[in-house]
């Protein structure tokens, strides 16, 4: 752990806050305690520096055991100071907005030749740096590992100052906040990334969380990944500071994970967390710099939908990213989530929107495969898994024009109405729950002698009743149409017909009324399909026989039964 936050035994004492310049004695035995030092340690002050913040001064003070060689400390402890000024002023911009409190900070400079055993401890001999806010109601004391940092160069020296100096601020300003424990541990390790990165920028560690980040999210809630979640709370800046001012005052103060999700939810709220997943997945999260986290691997788990019905069943936890790859081909799909929203978008990238039962999902063609993304950030605190179904409800069929033209069909017909209601009652079919009710307006088909074909509906309208469960109330659905849709026609010699659907440009507007009053209206292109027929000509009558591609029930013959018209 790169960073570990000291706790002290005396975590449920009164806790105040530094408003002077009252420094903790460093030679005294509470300060020895602290910073894990026997009593041969004796404290020498290296430089202090004094700041201004929220209206007040305090100070920042840098130390050093006696026995330690200064020259060994002293250009760490001038950068180090110079770091934390520099993040004072940072976070003092804040201060109003955020509620930020402020006070003294005792910083050590960790012998480099005595970082185990004594004064260290064997717990700090890997990590950069820790802060202890709790022992001393006046002054913040800090750690600085010297060896640790000295590996990652300057930078990462002034970056882990100014981590460091933000858990202060942290425990200044919402002790009873991070004072949960490991509960805590998410926000205050990830926002004290964040808020040091805008101090110091330290790319190659930024890499390095957001890979890992990416790579955990699917499995590891967002509320078990202190030091990862830094990307949470760069998106969550680009939301805002106003947006992240809440989320800080909005800090759960007691329990567990569950609360910090509870607390997370109602302060960020559920549709900005599914941008943060979307934005997540995108490779569109940033820090204030422009720096971008990177993006996740193109490979994602995949299910290919070519039959009638999937189900796919996706274990989750509270607070992970689900993700998941739909290969649609074969046929036309809706697709949905059983349970909780789902978001889509095309696998290559574009704009995402919701994944809505009554959108249909198709291939371009019978030999192209549709890929979509589907994804949600898993909000529900209870939740162990989530449905992703889709339901083929038309098989892929390629028509083919057929090479005759009959003279006796060229020529332009009107569709008597309760022929075009039987047409829809037969090839969707009626039940106890639902059927269609009634048609109006004019419907036409012309067929010109080029075999070129045109489908001409003006204010037709198409009711149908559903009845959701046999105590309800009917659904009312009521459609409207108009435009022209045009395709190809042909022929042959045993009494065959093919149209071929080409250009949808009938535009119909949906209504539907629940009982409770709502109502809802869509509009959508597009309504004569590709269509195979048997026919009888003859005169100015003309009779269509439906044959295909949908498959019917055995005894159910559709008809169109058209009057040819000047």
């Amino acid at each position: 752990m790169r960073r570990l936050l000291a706790f002290v035994a005396g975590i449920a004492c009164a806790v105040g806050v530094a408003r002077a310049d009252d420094l903790a004695d460093c030679d005294g035995a509470a300060f020895r305690s602290a910073i894990n030092a026997d009593a041969a340690f004796k404290c020498v002050e290296i430089e202090r520096q004094s700041y201004s913040a929220n209206g007040q001064s305090f100070t920042i003070r840098a130390l050093r055991d006696g026995s330690t060689d200064p020259q060994l400390v002293t250009q760490h402890a001038a950068e180090t100071l110079d770091a934390m000024l520099s993040a004072m002023s940072v976070f003092d911009d804040l201060a109003s907005g955020f509620g930020f409190e402020f006070g003294n900070v005792s910083v050590l400079m960790v012998d480099p030749n005595r970082t185990v055993g004594d004064l260290a401890g064997e717990k700090f001999s890997g990590v950069f740096a820790d802060a202890n806010a709790y022992s001393f109601a006046r002054d913040c004391v800090i750690r600085i590992n010297i060896p640790v940092n000295d590996k990652s160069g300057i930078e990462a020296l002034r970056n882990t100052a100014a981590h460091e100096l933000f858990h202060c601020v942290q425990y200044w300003s919402y002790p009873k906040a991070a004072g949960v424990g490991d509960a805590a541990k998410w926000w205050v390790e990830g926002s004290a990334e964040f808020f040091a990165n805008q101090v110091q920028i330290d790319t190659e560690r930024l890499d390095d969380l957001g890979s890992k980040f990416i790579g955990s999210i699917g499995n590891t809630p967002l509320t078990q990944q202190p030091y990862r979640s830094v990307g949470f709370f760069a998106w969550l800046w680009s939301q805002g500071p106003d947006k992240m001012a809440a989320f800080f005052k909005g800090l759960a103060t007691g329990g567990g994970e569950a609360s910090q999700i509870d607390a997370t939810l109602a302060a960020v709220g559920e549709m900005p967390l599914q941008a943060f997943g979307q934005a997540l997945i995108d490779g569109k999260v940033a820090m204030p710099s422009g720096y971008t986290f990177p993006a996740p691997p193109e490979q994602v788990a995949t299910t290919a939908i070519n039959d009638d019905d999937k189900q796919i069943d996706l274990q989750v936890k509270p607070f992970t990213l689900a993700t998941h790859a739909l290969h649609f081909s074969n046929g036309t799909y809706n697709a949905w989530a059983g349970g909780s929203s789902f978001y889509k978008r095309e696998q290559s990238g574009g704009e995402w929107s919701e994944l809505d039962p009554m959108e249909t999902i198709e291939p371009e063609s019978c030999k192209d495969v549709r890929m979509i993304l589907a994804a949600r950030f898993i909000t529900d605190s209870y939740a162990d898994k989530v449905v992703l179904a889709a339901h083929r409800s038309k098989e892929c069929f390629e028509c083919a024009k057929m090479p005759k033209i009959d003279q006796c069909v060229v020529g332009k017909w009107r569709m008597s109405n309760e022929a075009l209601l039987t047409y829809l009652q037969a090839t969707h079919g009626q039940s106890e729950t639902g059927n269609f009710s009634g048609v109006g307006g004019t419907a036409i088909l012309v067929f010109d002698k080029d075999g070129t074909a045109q489908f001409v509906v003006e204010g037709l309208k198409i009711g149908a009743e559903v009845k959701i469960d046999k105590d309800s109330d009917d659904v009312l659905i009521n459609v409207e149409a108009n435009g022209i849709d045009s395709g190809e026609w042909g022929t042959d010699e045993g009494g065959a017909m093919n149209y071929c659907a080409k250009e949808a440009n009938i535009g119909f507007k949906i209504r539907v009324e629940l009982p409770n009053g709502y109502t809802n209206e869509t509009e959508q292109d597009g309504m004569l399909e590709d269509s195979l027929w048997t026919y009888n000509c003859s005169g100015n009558d003309l009779l269509l026989r439906y044959t295909g591609p949908l498959s019917l029930p055995e005894g159910v013959e559709p008809r169109w039964q058209l009057t040819r018209i000047p």
